[in-house]
């Protein structure tokens, strides 16, 4: 999939973070943005010839969460003020399931991923799309813009309601 979907795509996550109570507008900011780097994390790194194998697999989606959000933790709390910070396991449970939807959104495509390496070369393919496919790529942004758009309608409808009493 094209770089863009794989963002669009994770914000299919924002209306179950918001109804788990975890995101809020004030939080929203920084909720897209580990969201981003979830998203765009096993990308990182492309050999010019095959797709990263590590990179592209379960085992590679609990490593490189793990030292993004750590990293992550440790920017914001040196940069930002400390009531906005995130801490290590505030960043990994936006960015791992950020993450797991690229992997998800890459097995629909013809290279697939290696869902079990190191332990199997084997590659999962749930489709065997183009990763340039319009039609998926339309397909899966439009889920992703629709979830964020209806998670900042209903937020904002609801802010609005506390703030102007009936």
């Amino acid at each position: 999939m094209k770089w863009r979907t794989h963002i669009a795509m994770s914000w299919i996550l924002l209306p179950g973070l918001w109804l788990l109570g975890r995101l809020s507008l004030r939080t929203l900011p920084f909720t897209i943005a580990m969201l981003f780097v979830g998203s765009l994390l096993p990308d990182l790194y492309h050999p010019p010839v095959k797709r990263n194998a590590f990179l592209h697999s379960l085992a590679g989606a609990v490593v490189a969460s793990s030292v993004a959000s750590l990293l992550v933790a440790v920017c914001l709390q040196t940069l930002v003020s400390a009531e906005l910070a995130l801490s290590f396991e505030e960043a990994f449970r936006l960015i791992f399931p950020a993450y797991v939807l690229h992997l998800l959104g890459d097995s629909l495509t013809g290279g697939g991923i290696y869902l079990a390496w190191p332990f199997s070369s084997r590659r999962f393919r749930a489709a065997g799309y183009r990763y340039d496919d319009p039609f998926l790529n339309i397909v899966m942004s439009g889920f992703g813009i629709i979830s964020l758009v209806i998670t900042i309608i209903t937020m904002g409808l609801i802010e609005l309601k506390r703030v102007i009493p009936p």
